[in-house]
């Protein structure tokens, strides 16, 4: 029988031997294949944290207030897409009063504990009309500065930034990101406010910046979080009907089919389609539980060491996989965040400094003399590199100015030398009474400035008189 097989195998020709190694070839790369796929495809289960939601939870109140921002009449004049249109008084004025209800869902929500969904449970327009929120918001806060109300002006700055501040309790880093970006809604212009209260309005604003600054999410928390929705997020897609098809593969790697016309007429778009067609394979093949715990390690070996002082460069080394590439800004995020931290580090410290101002009529040698009357305790650099560096502090003219400063990003002491972009450059130190650039706003009327008094819907936030559904503000 043997023999017989060998003789089979002698007489066929070098071509049919060339044919049968050929396919014997394939059968094994593709039995091989399925092995590797099959391994490679079997999706590990990762434990995932408990989240108590609370009973009565802030978001759904700080969502309605979203809500009705996205339905007012009167936009702010910051949002509109040709704001040369609303740039003047009455778009301000009209802004203003259609954020009243707005403000009052929030003041609903601050009384309660917040906490963020998952992404999965989070709304598509969720995010975006939190910042369209933060938009009206910024215009009615705008519009108390144009009528000479710096003291409401400033406390529609405060119900915002404590909003967005809270808004990221139990969110991933697009939750952080956007709380961010409404922070800086709400301080633009905040600094510009302050001179013009007095000793009890400061006083109120110092509890709000304390009471804010206790409302910060750590960033390793928002780490935390962002490394579990993540590793959620790709199982859940992989385990769907579609997760590990090579179509779904093809899709990650850029390509959504190959236009033959397009290839065999350019000559580079088939060099970029066999690119994508070689990622898309590497992608089918990987091994995407790995992959998965890679970079759930990597982010929450990141958020262990937000734990500690930030020192420039992270020291933990980033995984190369086939979902690594979305990795890049959970490592910068954290400067975004420890440099609203050195802002409200700034504002607690300039509040106390222009209280003690009122009191003694100059500024203090050392910010010692702050506390604990005034500052319960002087707060840490975020950026000083280890804990217990405080900011830096500087009395100027005998006491009649003073120079305040974080090292900011770059963690060098430049004298209070500013970046390009103030707070948000990355180059100069962050500066009290530097922060932002000066609101430019248009003026009242000659005649209501005249007159100093203004009829405008209310929920009776500001001190007035009530009549018939409207309260009348007298501007002093």
């Amino acid at each position: 029988m043997a023999e017989a097989g060998s003789e089979r195998n002698r007489k066929r020709s070098p071509a049919g031997r060339l044919i049968f190694s050929c396919l014997t070839s394939v059968a094994v790369c593709a039995i091989v294949a399925v092995v590797i796929w099959t391994r490679h495809n079997a999706i590990d289960p990762i434990a995932m944290p408990d989240r108590q939601m609370p009973a009565e939870n802030a978001r759904d109140d700080f969502m309605r207030a979203a809500r009705l921002a996205m339905a007012v009449k009167h936009k702010s004049p910051d949002d509109s897409p040709y704001p040369d249109t609303l740039w003047n008084f009455p778009g301000f004025q009209g802004c203003a009063g259609d954020a009243e209800p707005v403000l009052a869902a929030l003041h609903d929500g601050f009384k309660k504990t917040f906490m963020a969904p998952t992404p999965a449970q989070r709304g598509p327009s969720d995010l975006s009309s939190m910042r369209e929120m933060g938009r009206d918001l910024e215009g009615a806060s705008d519009y108390y500065v144009i009528v000479g109300q710096p003291m409401r002006s400033a406390e529609v700055k405060l119900d915002l930034w404590q909003a967005s501040v809270m808004s990221a309790r139990g969110g991933d880093m697009m939750d952080a990101l956007v709380g961010i970006a409404i922070e800086h809604m709400a301080l633009r212009g905040f600094e510009e406010l302050l001179p013009k209260l007095t000793a009890p309005e400061l006083a109120r604003v110092a509890a709000r910046v304390d009471a804010v600054a206790a409302l910060r999410t750590p960033y390793a928390d928002t780490l935390t979080e962002t490394a579990y929705a993540d590793a959620k997020q790709i199982l859940d897609y992989l385990r769907s009907p579609q997760g590990t098809s090579f179509a779904a593969a093809r899709a990650n790697a850029g390509g959504f089919g190959l236009d033959l016309g397009a290839a065999f007429g350019n000559k580079s778009s088939l060099s970029e389609q066999a690119k994508v067609d070689w990622k898309a394979l590497d992608i089918y093949f990987a091994d995407k539980s790995a992959a998965i715990r890679e970079n759930l390690d990597y982010t929450l070996a990141l958020a262990a060491e937000a734990r500690k002082p930030y020192a420039g460069h992270s020291q933990v080394k980033p995984p190369h996989n086939i979902y690594s590439d979305s990795l890049d800004y959970l490592y910068s995020g954290r400067k975004k965040q420890l440099t609203m931290e050195a802002a409200t580090a700034l504002l607690q410290v300039e509040v106390a400094l222009l209280r003690y101002r009122k009191e003694f009529g100059r500024y203090p040698s050392a910010l010692q003399e702050l506390t604990p009357r005034l500052l319960k305790a002087i707060p840490d650099d975020p950026y000083g590199g280890a804990a217990g560096v405080p900011l830096h502090y500087k009395p100027n003219d005998d006491g009649r100015s003073f120079l305040l400063y974080s090292l900011g990003p770059a963690m060098k002491d430049l004298g209070g030398a500013t970046g390009k972009y103030l707070l948000q450059s990355e180059d100069g130190n962050i500066v009290a009474g530097r922060l932002y650039h000066p609101l430019k706003l248009p003026q009242a009327p000659s005649a209501y400035r005249a007159d100093l008094a203004l009829t405008r819907p209310t929920r009776g936030f500001v001190p007035g008189i009530r009549a018939r559904g409207k309260v009348t503000v007298r501007h002093d």
